[in-house]
């Protein structure tokens, strides 16, 4: 499962919630909460939209007001692409066929 949170005072944050667990394993108790990882977004104001997983292990997001997409590595590296002027990608999703499609 994976969240974004909005704008804080610190500027526009993406925040990464993997759960991992045993499908049908008994638990004792009430379940520990799934770790959280929080990214800076390297863009000021670029207004972070959709965020989805690719098979590779990475994170991709839409920039809409920055005219990006980027991209969260498993190790924690962003990296920017940028789109043509006036784009605005609002959504983004991985394909069966392995390619991210954004609008």
């Amino acid at each position: 499962m994976v969240h974004k949170s909005s704008q804080s005072r610190l500027g526009p944050i993406l925040a990464s919630v993997i759960v991992i667990g045993s499908a049908g394993a008994a638990s004792a108790g009430p379940l520990a909460p799934p770790p959280i990882a929080e990214f800076a977004v390297p863009t000021s104001n670029s207004a972070p939209r959709g965020i989805t997983a690719a098979p590779d292990g990475n994170l991709w997001f839409t920039e809409e007001a920055g005219n990006k997409i980027g991209r969260i590595s498993p190790t924690g590296a962003i990296s920017e692409f940028p789109l043509a002027v006036g784009a605005m990608p609002g959504g983004i999703v991985a394909g069966p066929d392995g390619n991210l499609w954004f609008s």
